[in-house]
């Protein structure tokens, strides 16, 4: 797995200087963002279930 830097995310990190917490309160764009990673992840290390999908109540979809 060779994941491309996100734009909209790079540029986030480039005017705070600060990590991201990407959690289920951040926007529905950044969640989307992890979750396609986290399916990669899933595929190409044959995990059983997607590691990362939002909450139970709203969960991420791709």
């Amino acid at each position: 797995m060779d994941p491309v830097p996100n734009a909209r995310l790079a540029k986030r990190l480039e005017k705070t200087g600060q990590l991201i917490a990407i959690d289920t309160q951040a926007p529905m764009w950044m969640q989307k963002e992890v979750y396609r990673r986290a399916v990669k992840f899933k595929r190409d290390f044959r995990y059983d279930f997607v590691q990362w999908a939002g909450d139970d109540v709203n969960p991420v979809k791709s």
